[in-house]
């Protein structure tokens, strides 16, 4: 069904160019990847004697000398997880899921020997790699359009994800993680990140405030990265020794990929540098080597939130020229001392690619409008608006951009599947809405809290056309009641909602650990019959779009609830219960 709707997106099939010589192209494609990581390895400034004394800092207390033994049964969860097949691996992934109890005694030996003589085999570090286009309103034809993505064996992901929960065991038992680093976590997300930083921003708005918001673009970030350098920043900063970092090296060293277009291929070359990007330790590794750039971002007294590598630093300002010139001078000196340290570490920024936005009140944008910031050796202008991890973000906050972005999309894909409505029962339409439509409308609008009505009004319009669709109505007809019997939400309830939910979270811990901060249990000065309400203390604000911060706006609408949602013991019954109130609230 799926392979069907795909066939009707237009955006899609314009992605995907057309090789009529593949076999040629591969080889182009595999001279590109690799020259192109040449090119910035060889205007980085190296520091030959990389093994001297280094000046990491020890983060841990104790060491980690060997991974310990998997069993069977850690072996088959993982197993039944993995779904996507390489055309290195003997038999198809449903094949391996099919066959589990049979095959997982076997990749349990072949694991706990990997891990027992600190060896990964030679045979599973051999990557495909497969170019896909970066973005869709990229040339097709050209090849720096395209990224190369790896793609390994069932057998080797397994092996890495044993290691990979080893590996953060250790740093989470030693206090060693970065708490805004938010990419390939449990509980973490990019509406988590984002959610954080947009709060801080409407924080210091309330403060009449500014903040100047700088997006790092790192070039080719996973490929550069310098095996040696990476070694001895896990040694000495977080304590892998004996097996299990001979384990690590062996992971890193030798490794090989080709490039495959269909059924042709290129010839194999050897990484001598990076890791892989579509393998499970590789982008752990990243995070873990580029660690140390929070600890420069600290000490200059400016904040930041990573998401694997998309960095973003801000700073706030007072809303005078003379204050945003003193921070636009703070960021630059950071941003100078980070270069100075990538370099050092074998890798780059992309300054031209980085994107300065300004965020203040429309009153301000005088101050800001011809500002611009120096990055190395170049000086970026201004921004109205930046698309950081599939969201706009504009000047002003108002998510007039995204809201626009979000109906643009849900429009085109309703089209196409009005095309086929009339053939599909309305199972299947409400599967596929809800999948395409639905999960649009959804993602990261919990930055919608606070929004204009008008930005509401228009989302609402796609969802009630959604309905429609599903259930074969004429736009004439009213769709609250269209929408009541396929029980969604309207978009306003969907937005409260999914703030409630964070907020529950946070109070649970079961959100990071900065999410969790901006929550605050009510503790009355005397005792009163409230303090038994589950209530949270609601910050005093100054002006509107303070209340619209993470922290104002989950204790106005949880203190609004009633006591027994406030009051459940679990995720599951709370929203449950949760809806049913929105349900009746709407309709």
């Amino acid at each position: 069904m799926f392979r069907l709707l795909r066939s009707l997106d237009g955006q899609r099939v314009q992605q995907q160019r057309e090789f009529p010589l593949a076999a040629q192209e591969c080889e182009l494609f595999s001279r590109f990847f690799r020259g192109k990581i040449d090119n910035l390895l060889s205007g980085l400034q190296y520091f030959n004697d990389i093994d001297r004394p280094s000046d990491e800092i020890r983060c841990f207390t104790d060491c980690i000398d060997v991974f310990d033994r998997t069993a069977n049964t850690e072996i088959t969860a993982i197993c039944r997880a993995t779904k996507k097949t390489c055309v290195l691996d003997p038999l198809p992934a449903k094949q391996l899921t099919d066959n589990i109890t049979r095959i997982v005694p076997a990749i349990t030996r072949i694991t706990n020997t990997s891990l027992d003589e600190g060896v990964m085999p030679k045979s599973l570090k051999h990557a495909i790699v497969q170019p896909l286009l970066k973005k869709p309103s990229l040339d097709k034809d050209t090849l720096s359009s395209y990224r190369p993505v790896s793609n390994l064996t069932q057998l080797s992901k397994v092996i890495e994800k044993v290691v990979a929960l080893r590996i953060m065991t250790h740093v989470f038992d030693q206090q060693m993680v970065e708490c805004f680093q938010s990419a390939y976590r449990n509980k973490h997300s990019t509406e988590t990140a984002l959610l954080y930083v947009t709060s801080a921003v409407k924080t210091a708005m309330n403060k009449k405030q500014g903040t100047i918001l700088l997006f790092v673009d790192f070039s080719s970030a996973y490929d550069t990265i310098n095996h040696n350098i990476l070694i001895r920043r896990l040694r000495l900063r977080y304590g892998f020794v004996g097996k299990a970092l001979d384990w690590l090296i062996s992971y890193l060293k030798e490794r090989a990929q080709r490039v495959v277009i269909g059924d042709q291929s290129s010839s194999t070359t050897t990484l001598t540098t990076g890791v892989p990007q579509g393998s499970v330790l590789g982008p752990l590794l990243f995070s873990i080597h580029v660690q140390p750039i929070g600890d420069i971002i600290r000490a200059h007294g400016l904040f930041f939130h990573q998401y694997a590598d998309d960095l973003q630093v801000y700073t706030h300002f007072d809303l005078t020229h003379s204050a945003l010139v003193a921070a636009v001078k703070q960021i630059e000196d950071c941003l100078d001392e980070v270069k100075v340290w990538m370099a050092r570490n074998s890798m780059s920024i992309n300054d031209g690619n980085t994107q300065y936005l300004p965020i203040v009140p429309k009153s301000a944008d005088a101050i800001v409008d011809k500002s611009v910031i120096r990055v190395g050796v170049a000086t970026i202008t201004a921004s109205l608006c930046v698309q950081c991890l599939c969201v706009c973000i504009d000047r002003h906050l108002d998510m007039k951009k995204q809201v626009s972005q979000t109906i643009s999309a849900c429009s085109f894909y309703l089209r196409n599947i009005n095309q086929i409505s009339r053939f599909l029962p309305r199972p299947t339409k409400e599967r596929v809405v809800n999948a395409i439509i639905t999960s649009r409308l959804d993602y990261c609008n919990a930055l919608l809290y606070g929004t204009s009505a008008v930005n509401i009004a228009r989302l609402q319009r796609i969802q009630n056309t959604a309905a429609r669709l599903i259930m074969r109505s004429p736009r004439s007809d009213s769709a609250t009641p269209l929408l009541r019997e396929l029980h969604w939400l309207p978009i306003v309830c969907r937005v409260d909602f999914k703030l409630l939910v964070f907020t529950y979270k946070a109070m649970h811990k079961d959100v990071p650990v900065y999410l969790c901060e901006l929550v605050c249990p009510y503790q009355p000065t005397r005792t009163l019959r409230s303090a038994n309400n589950n209530m949270l203390e609601v910050k005093r604000t100054r002006t509107k779009v303070g209340d619209f911060s993470f922290a104002v706006a989950a204790a106005s609408i949880w203190n609004n609830l009633p006591t027994v949602i406030k009051t459940c013991d679990n995720l599951t019954s709370f929203k449950r219960l949760l809806e049913t109130h929105f349900f009746r609230i709407a309709y």
